[in-house]
């Protein structure tokens, strides 16, 4: 896990197809979402995709992960979406 820019963060998990991913996100948004620190309010909104060639490399995932966390921003802002859409679905 890495933070990137102010409210974004990259976690690259090991050995994981889009499903199980899409499930961690899900997963660790909904943590989120219940942790209510200090009485707050928090949403997240998840991005994933995974290796859909060998010959991807980090830019090619991150680009395609940053395309789903601005849709699922743009679609409920309480969201985790795999990209490309075509592979997966939304969950919300």
């Amino acid at each position: 896990m890495a933070r990137f820019g102010g409210e974004e963060f990259v976690i690259v998990p090991n050995h994981d197809d889009h499903r199980s991913a899409l499930a961690k996100a899900e997963s660790l948004r909904n943590s989120i979402q219940r942790s209510k620190p200090c009485g707050l309010d928090l949403t997240a909104s998840f991005g994933v995709t995974s290796l859909l060639s060998p010959d991807d490399e980090f830019l090619d995932l991150f680009s395609r992960a940053d395309k789903a966390v601005f849709v699922a921003k743009a679609c409920a802002r309480v969201h985790s979406l795999f990209w490309p859409g075509s592979l997966g679905s939304v969950a919300k």
